[in-house]
């Protein structure tokens, strides 16, 4: 249960990616680490950064409804992926002819 008794609607994939809408590198992914931790990263072409929003209870937690709306994000990512899977980081990551690219670059 969240914090006002609604039940969570969970992401099927524990880490979501998805590339902006101006750039094709720069991404945003969200993720459930083992605790269910939520984190967040955002990169662009050279540089990004991380954060970490924990379970309440777990040593950290003081951010219930912020890691409850990443949550939300990560099912609304998953939506958008489904339907434009274009921008489905995850997706294009794993396509032969982009690992290909990265390795020659």
């Amino acid at each position: 249960m969240t914090f006002d008794d609604t039940p969570i609607k969970w992401p099927k994939a524990r880490d979501v990616g998805r590339l902006g809408d101006m750039s094709p590198e720069a991404h945003l992914r969200v993720g459930l680490d083992s605790d269910n931790d939520v984190y967040v990263s955002v990169w662009d072409e050279t540089q990004g950064g991380s954060i970490e929003f924990c379970c309440p209870g777990m040593g950290g937690g003081r951010s219930s409804r912020t890691r409850m709306a990443l949550i939300a994000l990560m099912v609304a990512m998953e939506a958008d992926n489904a339907e434009s899977p274009d921008r489905d980081w995850w997706a294009l990551r794993m396509t032969p002819q982009r690992a290909q690219a990265k390795k020659e670059d």
